[in-house]
């Protein structure tokens, strides 16, 4: 596994993007915010920038991680290629849930399987507190 796609650029979505990348992975971070995407890394270049004051990391290394990391405002073409995609958007559960359905109608199966994204069994998708909590009990969501 190489490529990963971190969904939502802010403080706990750049702070994934920047461990993976810097770990030699390929990451897409997504966001539908150029403005949170930018904010994004200058985050972790300034982070890089301590770490190499620090001498924990060197100048190399920090362009390495940010040769790495690639920045996408679509979630279609910044999943299409991922092996694990990684949701971090905002603490909205209409908002998880609007991604997660984008993910599985893009066919990149990595969504909730055959269109039936709210878990119910009926296909349609449909955001009920029901639905919600027959999500959470079978644990594929979490917020």
């Amino acid at each position: 596994m190489k490529n990963i796609s971190v969904i939502g650029a802010g403080t706990m979505g750049n702070g994934i993007a920047h461990v993976f990348a810097q770990n030699g992975y390929q990451v897409n971070l997504i966001d539908v915010s150029q403005e949170a995407l930018e904010k994004a890394v200058k985050t972790i270049s300034r982070n890089l920038d301590r770490m190499v004051a620090k001498e924990k990391i060197s100048e190399l290394q920090k362009k390495n991680t940010l040769n790495n990391l690639t920045t996408i405002s679509e979630i279609k073409s910044g999943v299409e290629n991922a092996e694990l995609v990684i949701e971090a958007a905002t603490e909205n559960l209409d908002i998880k849930l609007s991604i997660f359905k984008e993910i599985d109608l893009e066919g990149m199966g990595m969504g909730m399987g055959d269109g039936d994204w709210d878990g119910d069994g009926d296909g349609d998708g449909d955001r009920s507190e029901e639905h919600t909590s027959e999500l959470q009990s079978h644990g594929r969501i979490s917020y």
